[in-house]
């Protein structure tokens, strides 16, 4: 819905999913709460300072050129954070772990400046965690995603009906 109010509950449901995730060694997701908390924090007044200036942020697209540098930087960083937690801990799915680490903080930068393809973002990021928290027994975690992929679909078709309309 474009709703302001979104924030504060993301940045709570973040400092709590930051002890979840710890406390089942998943550490890449431990460490995007943490940075989701900032994250959000930052979104909500990009948001704000944006009304105050009111020149409130238009959901709005990415180019090609800048989905393509997006892509190729996350996939880069993931291949990177990947290789660190390989390296630094006894994890058996240090990839697995990075990827919607990276990519969900690639999903949290874009929404905050409102593109739409953030939305996708999040349908990916969420599918993979789902099986992620699903090879660690968190099944009420991989429930709880399933209905963010949702929401990030909803969302996406939302959005894209916003930018539509507003550029007619």
């Amino acid at each position: 819905r474009v709703s302001i109010l979104s924030w504060p509950f993301a940045i709570l449901s973040s400092m709590l999913y930051l002890l979840v995730f710890f406390k089942a060694h998943l550490y890449a997701n431990a460490t995007l709460q943490l940075v989701f908390v900032f994250a959000g924090i930052w979104g909500l007044w990009q948001w704000l300072r944006s009304q105050r200036q009111g020149k409130t942020l238009q959901v709005r697209s990415l180019s090609h050129r800048h989905l393509f540098v997006l892509l190729a930087v996350g996939g880069a960083l993931w291949l990177t954070v990947g290789w660190i937690l390989s390296q630094t801990t006894k994890m058996d799915v240090p990839y697995f772990d990075a990827f919607p680490a990276v990519f969900g903080l690639i999903g949290q930068g874009l929404l905050g400046r409102k593109y739409i393809e953030n939305w996708l973002v999040w349908l990916v990021v969420n599918i993979v965690a789902m099986l992620l928290f699903a090879h660690r027994g968190l099944w009420l975690t991989v429930g709880l995603y399933g209905v963010y992929a949702i929401l990030a679909g909803i969302g996406f078709c939302v959005w894209y009906r916003l930018k539509n309309f507003a550029t007619q």
